[in-house]
């Protein structure tokens, strides 16, 4: 299971580095984006539950064996957000050329995370 080791770090540093910042652009985002965030709630709440599973990410690379059963969540999390976010251009609720981490409605982190999380729940590399 080291394959999941290092996927599972990398995914939950890489994620901790991503969306800690989003705790300071909450006004920056309202002047970049118009409108502004009306519901501060939803919008911290949406960046401390991803915050959270950052940390559970880290904490399945720690002992991947022991928590397979949580690369289930994992990838249902990364799925959902990528398809909330990053999908969101395709059903005409987001401007397309703004969501997903490419710009153009698709996010490539989220699917590859998510690929490599499904991955290694389903076979179990022993490597």
């Amino acid at each position: 299971m080291k394959f999941a080791k290092v996927v599972f770090w990398v995914a939950g540093i890489w994620g901790l580095v991503v969306i800690t910042p989003l705790y300071f652009l909450f006004d920056l985002i309202g002047k970049q984006d118009p409108p502004a965030i009306t519901h501060p709630g939803f919008y911290y709440g949406f960046a401390g539950c991803a915050l959270a599973w950052q940390i559970a990410f880290i904490c399945i690379g720690r002992d991947p064996v022991r928590l397979r059963v949580m690369m289930i969540p994992s990838v249902v999390e990364t799925v959902h957000v990528w398809r909330g976010g990053g999908g969101a251009g395709d059903t005409g609720k987001d401007e397309p050329t703004r969501s997903g981490i490419c710009g153009d409605g698709f996010d490539a982190g989220g699917v590859v995370c998510g690929g490599l999380f499904q991955d290694n729940g389903i076979r179990g590399r022993e490597s």
